[in-house]
């Protein structure tokens, strides 16, 4: 997987969210269940940037059963695999 199958769909103060586009034959119209969430392409990475993500990672986790909250699927360093509300 490279970053060109994915599209921007927001962007923060230190990260960017991306959608996978879907491959052909499937339609722009289909459902996404899930979204990337990595560090802002252009930032510099540090350790405040990975203990910032690593927290975001806790708190999806340790709230996994509020509505309110997305669902996290992985956690790498300054990225963040989780449930997308589109």
């Amino acid at each position: 997987t490279k970053m060109s199958d994915y599209r921007i769909i927001g962007s923060g103060g230190y990260m960017s969210a991306w959608l996978p586009l879907p491959p052909p034959p499937f339609s722009i119209t289909r459902t996404t269940v899930a979204a990337l969430k990595t560090l802002k392409l252009f930032k510099d990475y540090d350790t405040l940037h990975m203990e910032k993500s690593r927290m975001d990672a806790l708190v999806m986790e340790r709230l996994t059963s509020s509505p309110h909250i997305a669902d996290i699927y992985g956690h790498c360093a300054t990225s963040i695999f989780d449930e997308a509300f589109v």
